[in-house]
């Protein structure tokens, strides 16, 4: 089961950086080809993220068929980013009202436009985030071995968004054009909403038989107690790197449209290898966790 987890949520990922490419695209058609639109789209896509890993982690350690939710937030994401192109659209009389109005104030202009694109793209990248706290809840099993499984997943996950990144960049999007690669982003979390419903049923008939056998759940309460002083200052420096590291990013994409001029080509090469690293950190750390 754990493999066939990991083939999905590399699908998943994939996905989820097509996505991002093309909406860097549509933004910058509606906001105009800068770095402040993809500024707006990486921070409403990691917004959303944590966000929805936040509430995602929550519910996902109370949830008793975690895949069979996992599988209706695939799902979820597919439809809600099928309407994305058509929701970024509705947004340009909003910016065209913005760039009469509200050009010469800089910072309130900038912060209007960043809201209008959260609120198009912060829904679907919850949903992407709330992804793998149910992921994780289904494969923990040993506790001991948790961190490699979570490494595990998020390798993957990070690899897959690696040949996302790179197919949407130089073959999807020149070939197909930025409406027909959304819509395969979409049929590609359809597929996997599809696999893991169907894995999940399988997983509730095993469950049934194994609770008439008398099976005993995992524990999964073991772990020995954080301070939350602990867990508070872990976060905290958890948050800051993550910071730091989204501000190289978008320093590096502007030294890249500097060097190369403003393209999907340079946003493409910059993402791929920054999140090639992350998933060979993930992958090498993980073991070792």
């Amino acid at each position: 089961m754990r493999r066939i987890l990991l083939v999905l949520f590399f699908a998943s990922g994939a996905a989820g950086l097509v996505y991002e490419v093309i909406w860097v695209r549509l933004f910058g058609l509606v906001m105009g080809n800068t770095v402040f639109s993809i500024t707006t789209v990486l921070a409403a896509f990691m917004g959303g993220l944590a966000l929805g890993s936040a509430l995602g982690g929550r519910a996902a350690a109370r949830a008793a068929r975690p895949v069979r939710v996992y599988a209706l937030l695939e799902a979820g994401v597919g439809l809600y980013c099928l309407a994305v192109p058509l929701l970024v659209s509705a947004l340009e009389p909003a910016c065209r009202y913005l760039y009469r109005n509200l050009y010469d104030r800089f910072l309130l202009f900038h912060l209007c436009l960043f809201l209008l694109g959260a609120l198009v793209l912060v829904p679907g990248t919850a949903l992407m985030g709330a992804t793998l706290p149910f992921l994780a809840r289904a494969v923990a099993g040993d506790e001991r071995r948790l961190g490699t499984r979570l490494g595990d997943l998020y390798s993957a996950n990070t690899a897959g968004a690696v040949v996302g990144v790179l197919a949407a960049g130089f073959f999807l999007i020149p070939g197909l054009g930025l409406s027909w690669t959304n819509r395969l982003g979409a049929a590609a979390n359809l597929a996997v909403a599809a696999v893991a419903w169907a894995l999940a049923k399988r997983l509730d008939a095993g469950t049934i038989r194994a609770e008439a056998r008398g099976a005993a759940p995992a524990d999964l309460t073991a772990s020995p107690p954080v301070s939350r002083l602990a867990t508070i200052t872990l976060l905290a420096a958890f948050g800051a790197s993550g910071a730091t590291s989204l501000s190289y990013q978008i320093a590096w994409a502007r030294s890249f449209t500097m060097a190369i001029g403003a393209s999907t080509y340079s946003f493409t090469v910059i993402v791929a290898a920054f999140i090639l690293g992350i998933a060979l950190g993930s992958a090498i750390f993980g073991r070792l966790a």
